[in-house]
């Protein structure tokens, strides 16, 4: 029913309702619902145009390894954090857990899970890197000792992802000779060394392209007074 000033009763619980109560105030009129409408409009379209941006990014193989990347080492953070954790309520629950500690945290979960599935983003991820290793070799831009660290680093890389390879294949039995599976530790251990290698090379690498930059795209203040 309406009331004499035509309007139409709001129920005593809906104004009570602090939520619903703010949600009445702030649709006062016609022009303030078209207001919030527009809003919500140009916010649906700045969140479309974003998201064709990560659609573009996950496209490509790089791109979906980076995403799992990220996921996976922030699982292995929050694993790290509650295995290493001072709170008593923590420590009492990993010890309940025992040894399937690692089969119901769900974090160790998500980083085991993450860390066996990218395995498929790095197969025959080596090739590239010879690729990238030839054209340093051809191209005249950079000094001779720019060059030999960017070799060197791609190399290392090379290593790393060929023998990320091969470990994968002898966990998962594609290769499954004798002399192999006993070398499983071994390979593991070069990959991670190559790995290391290849950090410190890029870093090195990265100061000299830093350097260079700053002598030829920067102002010398010194001249300059």
């Amino acid at each position: 029913m309406n009331n004499a000033n035509g309007s139409v009763p709001v129920a005593n619980s809906l104004i009570k309702n602090p939520l619903l109560q703010d949600r009445l105030i702030r649709v006062t009129s016609r022009q303030d619902l078209w207001e919030q409408s527009v809003n919500i409009i140009k916010n649906t379209k700045y969140i479309v145009e974003h998201a064709k941006n990560v659609k573009m990014v996950l496209g490509t193989s790089k791109g979906r390894d980076k995403l799992c990347s990220i996921i996976q080492y922030v699982a292995k953070f929050v694993y790290t954090c509650n295995i290493h954790s001072n709170i008593k309520e923590y420590q009492e629950t990993l010890k309940n857990f025992g040894e399937s500690r690692d089969d119901r945290l769900l974090s160790a979960r998500i980083y085991k899970s993450m860390s066996k599935n990218r395995k498929i983003f790095n197969l025959f991820k080596f090739i590239d890197e010879i690729y990238y290793i030839m054209n340093i070799a051809k191209s005249s831009t950079n000094s001779i000792e720019m060059k030999f660290f960017d070799i060197m680093s791609h190399f290392c890389a090379f290593l790393n992802f060929a023998l990320d390879n091969l470990v994968w294949m002898i966990n998962t039995r594609i290769l499954s000779h004798e002399k192999l599976v006993q070398l499983r530790p071994e390979l593991s251990y070069y990959r991670y060394t190559s790995a290391l290698w290849r950090t410190l090379f890029n870093f090195v690498f990265s100061i000299m392209e830093l350097r260079w930059c700053q002598k030829y795209f920067l102002p010398n203040t010194k001249e300059n007074k």
